[in-house]
């Protein structure tokens, strides 16, 4: 941590009047005090919110005299960035606190002062980097670029390099010149990360023909689980409820039938049913794009190489517990934990345990008429797994023998997607301005290494 001193060498104090700062694009207001940062952050938002102008708020831990020989103590400071030449606020006094003003040494690089700047404060709040996006005269790392560029599908990444190579090249930033280096390299690392072969892959961009909700039929049909209270009753719950309540955040959902009901659409509905789940826990939770997956297997083993996360919803389709080639360690312990999406697990698998964390909501297809039928005898279905998972056995089809697939009707179960999570209180799908979605986005996080959110207490 840079001490107050030896940020100081690098400023230059000047007399503060409107007409002295004018031409200053960079401005240190340092306050004798400790104050707090949101009570000065929200008073300068009032002074400058009509300057082209962001603002740093923070406060110096500072074991040295003040200026004027005072006590030790902690400093309040405030660093203005600004465009243009207008004139600044006649007087930035916190009540009867005046502030020294500085400006940046002539001959000094702004960025490393802005960086020994954050790195000298304790606690600070920002809003720096909003104002101009396309931040000149920085250097990224390859790790920076994959940061900025994680909210982002891969259409917007490749929409993003489309729009920098239209900058002509005398005008391009380092930033641009360093996405256009790395491009190939990003996508690679995606493909790696994706492993490239539909085993986990995006709720927004299926790889394969999913059905839209509008031709799912038959959710009406009642799936059982027994009641934890009493254990003489069962608890009833229709199809529909997966869709339009938090019911696979709590049980692990078993849609299984006879293997008349082979056709029935098993697959397919618990294919919509995670891309919906996933997609809802994520906007819901207002977190990336990029973290909306599902994992789509025949076999546990699979999961040992994914790195599951909130917002990750696993379908396990034709899973047989009796299958012992399909599945090598089970046991009623392990079973339990599979079907018990509220707390985390860790399973036995070949050569390497599987760790599910918690929240990962766990849709199982199988061919079995009862849940003894399911397991095979391999392991009992015992109370204490009929309490954790609800089963259904199907007798009508699920999707709409009018559906063909192909590879274009994801647009359409968007709309029907949009008024789902309306209905179950989930937010809407977001703007192309909101969240980390726009591409413009990737340019104002770009301007953010300088001041990258605001720093708490102990950070």
């Amino acid at each position: 941590t840079k001490s107050l001193q030896e940020v100081l060498v690098n400023l230059e104090r000047v007399e503060y009047t409107p007409m002295s700062t004018r031409k200053l694009t960079n401005v240190v207001l340092l306050y004798r005090t400790r104050m707090d940062i949101d009570t000065i952050y929200a008073h300068m938002e009032s002074l400058l919110k009509n300057y082209k102008a962001g603002w740093c708020v923070g406060v110096f831990r500072d074991t040295e005299t003040w200026l004027d020989g005072s006590e030790a103590g902690d400093r309040t400071v405030v660093y203005i960035y600004r465009t243009g030449v207008s004139y600044l606020p006649t007087a930035f006094d916190i009540g009867n606190i005046k502030p020294l003003v500085f400006k940046i040494s002539r001959g000094r690089k702004v960025d490393a002062i802005a960086k020994m700047l954050r790195d000298s404060l304790s606690v600070y709040k920002t809003n720096l980097g909003m104002e101009d996006p396309r931040v000149q005269g920085q250097e990224f790392t390859f790790e920076q670029l994959q940061q900025l560029t994680h909210g982002l599908t891969n259409q917007q990444l490749i929409s993003l390099r489309a729009n920098i190579s239209l900058v002509p090249d005398s005008r391009r930033s380092k930033f641009q010149w360093a996405v256009l280096k790395s491009f190939h390299a990003l996508k690679e690392i995606r493909a790696i990360q994706n492993n490239n072969d539909h085993i986990i892959f995006s709720a927004y961009e299926p790889p394969m023909p999913v059905v839209p909700l509008d031709l799912l039929m038959n959710l009406g049909q009642i799936g059982h689980r027994l009641d934890e209270r009493d254990i003489t009753s069962h608890q009833e719950y229709r199809l529909a409820d997966i869709l339009t309540s938090g019911l696979s955040l709590h049980y692990g959902c078993v849609i299984a039938g006879p293997n008349e009901t082979t056709g029935f659409g098993k697959t397919q509905f618990a294919l919509r049913c995670a891309c919906e789940l996933s997609i809802g826990i994520v906007e819901s939770l207002s977190l990336p794009r990029s973290d909306a997956k599902v994992v789509f297997a025949t076999t546990l083993d699979v999961l040992r190489t994914l790195s599951l996360k909130p917002g990750t919803v696993i379908v396990l389709d034709e899973f047989h517990v009796s299958d012992r080639e399909q599945l090598i360690h089970i046991s009623e312990h392990g079973l339990k934990g599979l079907l018990s999406p509220r707390t985390p697990v860790c399973l036995r698998a070949r050569n390497e345990d599987i760790k599910i964390p918690a929240g990962i909501p766990r849709l199982i297809t199988a061919n079995a008429s009862t849940g003894e039928e399911w397991c095979g005898g391999r392991v009992a279905w015992s109370a204490p797994i009929a309490r954790r998972a609800v089963f259904w056995c199907l007798q009508e089809r699920l999707v709409n023998p009018a559906w063909a697939p192909s590879t274009n009707q994801n647009a359409k179960a968007r709309v029907v997607g949009m008024h789902l999570r309306q209905n179950v209180q989930l937010p809407p799908e977001p703007a192309p301005s909101e969240g980390f979605s726009g591409i413009n986005d990737v340019f104002r996080a770009a301007a953010r290494i300088v001041f990258p959110g605001n720093r708490q207490e102990g950070e």
